[in-house]
């Protein structure tokens, strides 16, 4: 009677753990990219977009583009820029959207990402990057400064707000060129150190 009940015991774990199997949530997104891809990726520029090039994309309506504004519904019916399509980055790896925009990737269609700024749109595209998506870039500045800031090349500032984080000058190249410079213009002296005489004691007593 033991031995059945152990049996029977068994079978059920062997049945649950076969129906665990079968329903088991297989994810619609696999990385396809390695941590040194995706470091490599982060710090490159190729993947970023002027807002002034996104002016003659918009205004020359370019085929084989497509811009898609990843903040919400809300803000996108306040205002977007023309032909850009809403994929709020909350929902963007839902299937449809998913499929949306791999579409466009195997049409070699490029995808523009852009947010309120640019740190918005960073994350979504580092993820389209690591699932697969190879037409994805960013737009610089984000809505707010293609909104606002100046996009007429004549009346460009030297520095435009979205390269803010960029120097001016390669500081450390400068430092090191003068560094270098200084030690040749001066003659290097060698000072030798030099042991002090002891002095006596006073002769004579008292």
């Amino acid at each position: 009677m033991k031995g059945k009940k152990i049996l029977i015991a068994l079978v059920i774990f062997v049945l649950i753990l076969i129906i665990g199997i079968l329903t088991i949530h297989k994810p619609n997104v696999k990385y396809t990219m390695s941590t040194a891809q995706a470091l490599e990726n982060a710090i490159s520029l190729a993947d970023e977009i002027f807002p002034e090039d996104v002016v003659y994309i918009v205004e020359d309506t370019m085929s084989g583009y497509q811009l898609i504004d990843i903040r919400s519904p809300f803000d996108y019916i306040k205002g977007h820029i023309q032909t850009s399509v809403n994929i709020p980055y909350n929902i963007m790896l839902e299937e449809d959207n998913l499929e949306f925009i791999r579409a466009l990737d195997k049409d070699s269609v490029i995808i523009i990402l852009y947010g309120n700024d640019q740190s918005q749109a960073n994350c979504p595209w580092m993820l389209l990057k690591q699932i697969g998506i190879e037409n994805v870039k960013v737009m610089l500045g984000g809505y707010v400064y293609f909104t606002t800031g100046p996009l007429d090349m004549y009346d460009m500032p030297d520095i435009p707000e979205y390269l803010v984080e960029e120097p001016k000058y390669d500081f450390p190249e400068l430092i090191q060129y003068n560094v270098a410079e200084d030690v040749d213009a001066q003659e290097t002296e060698i000072i030798l150190p030099t042991r002090k005489k002891k002095e006596g004691a006073a002769e004579g007593g008292c």
